[in-house]
């Protein structure tokens, strides 16, 4: 696990609203080689988002995202750059997706089925 100060302070800014909150459907984990990685505590999900990298981009300073779901449509792993200043906005976006999960009535091991 990283020290919160290996991780960049504008990150720390960004996404400390979320972690001061001590929401319980998605928690920090050792990023190993990314900056931070935050995954679904469901334990059957494979949901993430992580930080890989920070760069500066025509003076605004970015980071590489990546995360899944992508959003309500796909459930694919999707990555992009982001500028830090909306970093929040991503991740809570992804959060908000990973919640509305288990509110579709479903069993764990239910499938659909298709006629």
């Amino acid at each position: 696990m990283r020290k919160k100060k290996e991780i960049p302070l504008e990150v720390l800014q960004a996404l400390s609203q979320f972690f001061e909150k001590k929401e319980n459907h998605y928690k920090l984990v050792d990023p190993k080689k990314s900056i931070l990685k935050v995954i679904d505590t469901d334990i059957d999900s494979n949901f993430y988002f992580e930080i890989e990298n920070t760069s500066d981009r025509n003076g605004k300073n970015t980071v590489q995202v990546t995360y899944k779901p992508k959003d309500s449509l796909s459930t694919v792993t999707y990555s992009r750059t982001v500028n830090v200043s909306e970093l929040g906005k991503f991740f809570d976006a992804w959060s908000r997706r990973i919640v509305s999960f288990p509110f579709l009535g479903l069993s764990k091991n239910r499938l659909f089925s298709f006629s």
